[in-house]
């Protein structure tokens, strides 16, 4: 296995962990962030029960809702990805089958365009774009019931979908995401409830799984996310977190490291090479009733395993769901409150030091991109900074950012540029470039 050793935690000062309810949600699912500022969040409202997104404005203080919009023709939002600035990719489930819907963002607000039936799919649970006009859905179809992969292409004038193909060996799919452009990481369940995972091979002609490989230890496994191109991180319904390497011939899972004081582990996401950030929720009981609080935790992936940070409770949620990190140091989660049932969103400050992101970001850029020039610019960087030359640190790293920018959507996923990026900007604002 690939070793990312870093000094991860959740920052002590910053952006407030307290949570903001989203008006007009009974409970949010997942949230992308397209930008720096701007986060998109999807889930479902009560009144009537149906699809709803949500903008969500970052700034140091924290987070602010922006628009909310329900979705006509759906009953659940409940995935969602943004293969470039202005565009994001929601999917869930109608009262029949699987839904796609575009979105189309602005600083403040996100507007929903037409709903997008997949026949073949009775829902669909999680999407990630490989480049900035193709993405991949998951999900489980009803007969017979089996997990499926869609592709979807996207363009300006909306999105279509190809057809909803089975993965044998599994249940269903439940999360996905794509360290590299022509290749993603699907994970989900068997049946019996054992997790599984499988890679799935992207092309111009659409979408190919490969074989599923069961994961050990895990009733199912809900999100996924990578850090870097050979090393993701899943989160399990077993309160734990499994690391999954990504080679060649198919998905290596480690050993699940359970997550202490945890019921279930439900989203992850890595705001950087090395780092990422886990949410869940605990459950107790108080005065003979039952209590969920929920939480998140801090993990980077080490040659052992998965280390973790210290756990943390999120004020005012019972359940969190899903984690999307616009830069390097915030997360945003999202759930639902324990207040009657309305979605809420907390913004979550995360810490590493810049020597330490170097040396992950030198793992992470190893096989991205054509040839081995942002390895180079990487270890030049680290070469500089030992020699105590910031000024000639900063510019190299400024030369990665420029780099990395312009494959962004071609050679190098649009979900792995942004880690990249988000890495780069993070050192260079440490080292007071």
């Amino acid at each position: 296995m690939v070793g990312l050793v870093m000094a991860v935690g959740i920052a002590p000062a910053g952006a407030s962990t307290t949570s903001t309810v989203v008006p007009g949600t009974a409970s949010l699912r997942d949230v992308a962030c397209p930008t720096a500022s701007t986060c998109v969040a999807v889930g479902q409202s009560s009144n009537p029960t149906q699809g709803v997104v949500a903008a969500v404005s970052v700034t140091s203080a924290g987070v602010t809702p922006g628009g909310v919009h329900a979705v006509p023709g759906t009953l659940a939002l409940v995935g969602v990805a943004c293969p470039t600035a202005s565009t994001c990719v929601a999917v869930g489930t109608s009262s029949s089958e699987g839904v796609v819907v575009p979105l189309s963002v602005t600083a403040n607000d996100v507007t929903p365009g037409a709903v997008q039936s997949v026949p073949g799919a009775g829902n669909l649970n999680g999407v990630a774009c490989p480049t900035a006009g193709t993405c991949v859905a998951v999900g489980q179809r009803s007969s017979p019931t089996q997990g499926v992969v869609v592709p979807v292409s996207v363009t300006t004038s909306g999105v279509s979908s190809g057809d909803a193909q089975a993965a044998p060996g599994t249940f269903l799919l439940s999360g996905v995401t794509c360290p590299v452009a022509e290749t993603c990481l699907a994970v989900g369940q068997t049946s019996p409830a054992t997790g599984v995972a499988l890679l799935l091979d992207v092309t111009s002609n659409g979408v190919t799984p490969g074989g599923a490989q069961s994961v050990a230890g895990t009733g199912s496994l809900g999100r996924v996310a990578c850090s870097s191109a050979a090393t993701c991180l899943a989160a399990a319904a077993t309160s734990g977190l499994v690391p999954l390497t990504v080679t060649s011939g198919g998905v290596a899972p480690g050993t699940v490291q359970a997550v202490p004081g945890s019921f279930a582990m439900n989203g992850v996401a890595c705001p950087s090479a090395g780092t990422c950030l886990a949410a869940g929720y605990s459950q107790s009981i108080e005065s003979g009733a039952q209590v969920l609080n929920g939480l998140v935790v801090p993990a980077s992936i080490t040659s052992s395993g998965v280390s973790l940070g210290g756990t943390q409770a999120v004020p005012e949620t019972q359940i969190l769901f899903g984690v999307g990190c616009p830069t390097a140091t915030t997360c945003i989660v999202v759930g639902q409150n324990n207040f009657g049932g309305q979605g809420v969103v907390a913004s979550i400050p995360v810490a590493s030091s810049a020597a330490d992101q170097l040396a992950a970001l030198s793992q992470a850029v190893q096989g991205i991109g054509p040839g081995n020039s942002l390895a180079s610019k990487v270890a030049n960087a680290q070469a500089q900074l030992a020699r105590g030359n910031t000024a000639a640190a900063c510019g190299t790293l400024g030369a990665f950012l420029n780099q990395v920018r312009a494959q962004s959507g071609n050679h190098i996923p649009p979900d792995t540029a942004a880690q990249l990026i988000n890495a780069a900007q993070s050192i260079r604002e440490g080292l007071g470039c």
